[in-house]
């Protein structure tokens, strides 16, 4: 798909019904907390998928202050638990789900932020 297939920052901002310079703020304050927490995911996944690693480790690995944590976590960003996307039968739709979540994560919040800009 051709960049040209996508609306511009303008239309986005009027269809959240905010100003484009408060979209491009938020977008640039959100990108690289979730590019940390993308690398957060993957990185479990690939725990998950190609390691006999505990739970408790690799919440460890990832900084969770515990397994409960990474488990919640883990089950946000994919809908699933990490134990049932352990192995090479795991389904492969996680990156897609993750980038659903993150896109619904951050029209809520353009939405929903104190202090826009009017139109």
């Amino acid at each position: 798909m051709s960049i040209r297939h996508f609306p511009s920052i303008e239309a986005i901002a009027s269809e959240l019904s905010i100003h484009p310079r408060t979209l491009r703020r938020r977008l640039e304050a959100e990108s690289i907390t979730d590019v940390v927490a993308e690398l957060g995911m993957k990185l479990a996944v690939e725990y998950l998928r190609k390691t006999r690693m505990t739970n408790e480790k690799i919440a460890a690995r990832l900084d969770y202050s515990d397994a409960a944590n990474f488990r919640h976590a883990f089950a946000r960003w994919t809908g699933t638990s990490p134990s049932a996307s352990r192995g090479e039968n795991a389904r492969d739709d996680l990156g897609g789900r993750w980038q659903v979540a993150v896109g619904r994560k951050l029209v809520a919040k353009c939405r929903n932020a104190p202090g826009d800009v009017p139109n």
